[in-house]
C-alpha cells in the first residue's frame, strides 16, 4: 500500500503542479497585455508633454524682456 500512496501522492503532486503553472501562464499573459497597456500610455503622456514645453518656449520667445524670469 505504501508504493500505491506514493505513486498517488506523485500523481496528485503533478496535477497540482500543470494547474499552478496554467494560472501562472495566464497572469503573465494578463501583465503582458498591462506592460503594452503601460507603453502606449507613456508613448502618449510623452508626446503630449513635449507639446506643452513647446508652447512654454514659444511664449517664452515672444514675451517682452521686461516680463521674463531672470536666469539663475
Amino acid at each position: 500500500m505504501s508504493t500505491a500512496d506514493g505513486l498517488f501522492g506523485l500523481m496528485r503532486d503533478v496535477l497540482l503542479f500543470r494547474e499552478n503553472m496554467t494560472a501562472v501562464r495566464h497572469e503573465m499573459a494578463g501583465l503582458a497585455d498591462d506592460v503594452g497597456r503601460l507603453a502606449l500610455d507613456h508613448t502618449a503622456l510623452s508626446i503630449r508633454v513635449a507639446r506643452i514645453e513647446g508652447m512654454i518656449e514659444g511664449a517664452a520667445m515672444i514675451a517682452p524682456r521686461s516680463r521674463r524670469l531672470p536666469k539663475p
